[in-house]
């Protein structure tokens, strides 16, 4: 397969499309240091995706912080003291 990346631009696999690099993201993994999709086509992916598993996120979400919060008591109370620490300086 031929290099996708010609000096200042690169085709985009999933629309083809010829593009500056600058429309492709960062992937260090990478040969070319460049994602294989352009951001574009990569923003729609993971909208697309998000609206197909929108309750699988929301049901990951809900565990990650209620575990955060589980385990990180001491942080957050250090956080929380801390902040309305300031704001009770800022109100007045």
């Amino acid at each position: 397969m031929a290099n996708s990346c010609r000096g200042s631009t690169k085709t985009c696999t999933k629309c083809l499309a010829d593009l500056s690099i600058s429309e492709f993201n960062k992937q260090t993994r990478r040969k070319d240091g460049l994602d294989y999709w352009c951001k574009q086509c990569c923003k729609e992916y993971f909208r697309r995706y998000r609206l197909a598993n929108l309750e699988k996120i929301k049901k990951y979400n809900s565990e990650y912080n209620k575990n955060y919060s589980k385990f990180n008591k001491e942080k957050l109370k250090a956080y929380q003291k801390e902040y309305y620490k300031q704001r009770k300086t800022n109100d007045k």
